[in-house]
Formats: structure tokens, C-alpha cells, sequence
């Protein structure tokens, strides 16, 4: 894993390799997307996916009920839409992962 020192200098070689000739009228630039892959920390990406998982919930459920009393009109598409913005998500037996996630939000955020 790259610490942030050898980031910055690949970061400032790219930079300085970048050429803009004007009276040769050539430009040449990189995509730092592709030349540098920038390390996401477990906790990280754990925390954005939570995040997701509130942010869909906040749009499709009505936090003063209960999970119970609106189960049957919300799972489904939360968690649809979940799995659609969250593709590196590893999959689990029927989603219980999922289910576990947006029931715990939904509890806390009823009370």
C-alpha cells in the first residue's frame, strides 16, 4: 500500500511529464484515474456503505413507523436499489446482510 508522500510524488511526476507545446500545437495529458489507485481503508468503505444505506432509506421510508408496520411495502426495493449502487457488495443468503443493515437503521431512527 502507498503512503501519501509516494502518492503525491507520482501525483507531481504526471504533472511535470504533462507537455503543452503551443507552437507545436500538441497537448498531451494522462488521466490520474487511471495512473494512480488510490487505497480505500476497509473502515472506509464499510462507513460509505452504510451511508448509502441511510441516504436510500431516508427517500423510501416513513421513519416515524416502525420497521414492523412497513415491512412488506419497503424491502424489496431498498434492497434492490442497494444492490444497485453497492456492486462490490459481496452477496449472502438472501440478503440478510442487507435486511440486517436497513432494519437496524430503521429502528434507531424511529425511536
Amino acid at each position: 500500500m502507498a503512503t501519501n508522500l509516494e502518492l503525491a510524488s507520482k501525483v507531481l511526476s504526471i504533472i511535470n511529464s504533462t507537455t503543452a507545446n503551443i507552437t507545436n500545437n500538441t497537448v498531451t495529458s494522462y488521466n490520474l484515474d487511471e495512473n494512480i489507485e488510490l487505497p480505500i481503508k476497509k473502515t472506509t468503505k464499510k462507513n460509505l456503505q452504510a451511508q448509502s444505506m441511510r441516504d436510500i432509506c431516508d427517500e423510501v421510508v416513513d421513519l416515524s413507523k416502525t420497521f414492523k408496520e412497513q415491512k412488506k411495502q419497503i424491502c424489496n426495493p431498498i434492497i434492490k436499489k442497494y444492490k444497485k449502487i453497492n456492486l462490490d457488495f459481496p452477496p449472502s443468503s438472501q440478503d440478510w446482510v442487507i435486511r440486517k443493515m436497513m432494519v437496524s437503521y430503521i429502528q434507531c431512527a424511529s425511536m
